[in-house]
């Protein structure tokens, strides 16, 4: 996905999208400065062995939220793990904000996800995750917190120079 700003409005520029992850248009809302790009996984989530790529460089001067629809759902493994990889570029005067969740962890789910981020001086970043509990209200069926793995790995680097790492690695149940 690659954001570039024209006439001060951020649009999109390069695109490469594939099913299951599919990417909306940009939202213009009025005098609202970033644009909004929603990813949507067009499948009942991640399955065992299931991974996302995805790529975004916001251009110079652009202002984006990107996030998804819908909580992403990870689904039980058998033999290995479901992914998401994110590598993410901001340019100059770029303010990007990366909002990949909610993520459910279904129970017996493995999930990875990395995070690579590359800032340019005067670049700016928000990132969030939000991991929810499980499918909870199912007495004693509930998969509150009865996953099997997740693992998180993000980096942040500004003109190469590490800014930020957190890496967890969480089992449970």
């Amino acid at each position: 996905i690659e954001l570039v700003a024209v006439d001060g409005v951020t649009r999109l520029g390069t695109c490469y999208q594939q099913v299951p992850v599919r990417l909306m248009p940009p939202f213009i809302v009025g005098s609202e400065p970033a644009s909004l790009l929603y990813l949507i996984n067009l499948t009942a989530g991640l399955m065992d062995g299931d991974g996302h790529r995805v790529e975004v460089h916001a251009g110079q001067g652009t202002h984006a939220l990107v996030t998804g629809q819908s909580a992403t759902r990870v689904h039980p493994a058998g033999s290995s793990f479901a992914t998401q990889q994110w590598s993410v570029t901001v340019e100059d005067d770029a303010c990007l904000v990366v909002l990949p969740g909610p993520t459910i962890p279904f129970h017996g789910c493995r999930y990875y996800q990395r995070g690579r981020v590359e800032l340019a001086p005067s670049a700016r970043l928000i990132w969030g995750d939000i991991w929810l509990a499980g499918r909870y209200d199912r007495g004693i069926l509930s998969e509150r917190f009865q996953f099997e793995r997740i693992v998180q790995d993000f980096e942040a680097r500004r003109a190469g120079r590490l800014l930020y790492r957190d890496r967890f690695r969480w089992d449970g149940p």
